[in-house]
């Protein structure tokens, strides 16, 4: 979870507390967040934030797993969400860029909130057995790419790049969400993805045949 975005209409932030009720804090009895899925670490931090604002003020929050960006936001502009755990998803609607580049989608009026500082990171993780020591070795090798999931395509983009290479560089597996994104690399159908490095799916990636490893940006 890198960035929290809320709506920032000046009539929903108004009408929110007077709709839902108010909890101790001044805060809403009732929130309703989008995320990653629930097996990813964003799924994860969103629901333990709950669970602290409900011991701590009595608000009841509801978690909303989204598999890429567009079913994430899309609660978010409808205004069936107060807040988005988003990544860099929340910057591309605010600023009409890539799949949000229309009328339909762009630019949001959004504002952070909230930011999550870890010690883990965000990388591209790649099968052990794929024999790729650096982003030069994915040329011509398999690289998940998520449908409507501009966040995690360009920061896929943004590693290769450390080699000079492109998504045309490569053979692109397209997969539905995130945790799909993994599964192709378990199953032996893409050969690396980006993700965090403490995500449950790193876990399970390492913890399978094929075995996990983190590719240097260069020798």
């Amino acid at each position: 979870m890198r960035i929290m975005t809320r709506v920032a209409a000046a009539a929903a932030l108004a009408t929110l507390p007077f709709a839902a009720g108010a909890a101790e804090g001044g805060l809403p009895d009732k929130m309703t967040w989008t995320a990653y899925g629930t097996t990813a670490s964003g799924y994860a931090q969103s629901v333990a934030v709950g669970d602290a604002l409900n011991k701590a003020y009595g608000v009841k929050m509801r978690v909303i797993p989204g598999k890429n960006d567009v079913s994430r936001m899309a609660p978010l502009r409808d205004g069936q969400a107060d807040y988005c755990a988003c990544g860099a998803a929340a910057y591309f609607g605010q600023e009409a860029a890539f799949l949000f580049a229309s009328e339909e989608w762009g630019p949001q009026p959004l504002r952070v909130v909230m930011t999550a500082i870890g010690k883990n990171n965000l990388a591209l993780a790649t099968a052990k057995d794929a024999g790729i020591e650096t982003m030069a070795d994915l040329k011509g090798k398999r690289v998940s790419w998520v449908v409507a999931g501009d966040a995690l395509n360009w920061n896929a983009a943004a590693n290769m790049a450390f080699a000079g290479l492109t998504w045309d560089d490569v053979e692109k597996v397209e997969v539905s969400g995130f945790k799909a994104s993994i599964d192709a690399i378990i199953n032996g159908q893409s050969d690396a993805a980006f993700m965090s490095t403490v995500t449950p799916h790193a876990q399970r990636l390492a913890a399978s045949p094929r075995g996990l490893h983190w590719a240097a940006p260069a020798a």
